[in-house]
């Protein structure tokens, strides 16, 4: 119980502060679904939950700033507290969630947002994988048996599994199946997993620019916010030209030299 009522301290604390920003600060630029919690009923009861991340540049006055630098360190310790009656008790170990507030620097001038697609790679290699190429609910069964049809019509190494734990149906072929059509003894899978957020931060001192995660900043002073454009593409990153083509398979595909 004393456990649930730690996280129940901290989750309050947090939702409070989160109203109390979108309240009283200025958003200048907000790139998130929710900065708030999100509420919902259900049967009659109140149902709240944190957004998932938040990326916003939020401008508060000198004042408020400092009542929420102040205000964040309570919410940050209860996320400690309960996190040390979960058991962890070495706080290097602590992940706290990317919603967290970053307080930039007052000589702060401007913000650069950068973004980019974010990609996943791993190199497919003779004998060493099953590709997964459809999953469906056991209830449509029918829909597997004729996608089965299709792929294995493709790739003869084609199976089809019926899970009872899962209660799906998966079709996977062997990775040299893939490696057979392009004559490679390797190629990379490159999957798209969503776009990149960083953020650049320009100061008036000397001091050089600095990188950070775009995530929820908050600032005392009106910064100047520029939306940079995506990064020049490196000289050794893929070409949409080199890109390999096979049916059914929904990564990047690019054959190794």
């Amino acid at each position: 119980m004393a456990e649930r009522n730690k996280w129940r301290n901290f989750f309050m604390l947090e939702e409070e502060l989160l109203k109390w920003l979108d309240e009283t600060g200025t958003s200048l630029v907000n790139d998130s679904d929710s900065t708030t919690y999100v509420e919902k009923m259900v049967q009659g009861i109140r149902l709240t939950r944190p957004p998932k991340y938040i990326r916003q540049v939020l401008h508060l006055t000198d004042d408020l700033y400092e009542e929420a630098q102040a205000r964040f360190a309570d919410v940050k310790q209860a996320f400690i507290d309960a996190k040390h009656d979960d058991g962890i008790d070495d706080e290097v170990k602590i992940r706290f969630p990317d919603r967290f507030p970053i307080f930039i620097d007052s000589a702060a001038s401007q913000i650069n947002i950068i973004k980019n697609a974010a990609y996943k790679s791993k190199v497919l290699k003779r004998n060493d994988t099953q590709l997964t190429l459809f999953k469906c609910d056991v209830n449509s069964e029918h829909l597997a048996l004729d996608m089965f049809d299709k792929i294995s019509a493709v790739y003869p190494s084609a199976e089809i599994f019926h899970s009872l734990i899962n209660k799906d149906i998966s079709i996977s072929i062997n990775g040299n199946d893939v490696l057979d059509k392009f004559d490679a003894n390797e190629i990379t899978m490159r999957e798209c997993t969503g776009t990149q957020y960083r953020a650049k931060i320009v100061f008036d001192d000397e001091r050089e620019s600095e990188r950070e995660k775009y995530g929820f900043l908050i600032v005392s002073n009106n910064v100047d916010i520029y939306q940079t454009v995506p990064q020049k593409r490196r000289k050794d990153a893929y070409k949409e030209e080199d890109r390999l083509h096979a049916p059914f398979i929904h990564y990047d595909l690019y054959k190794k030299c």
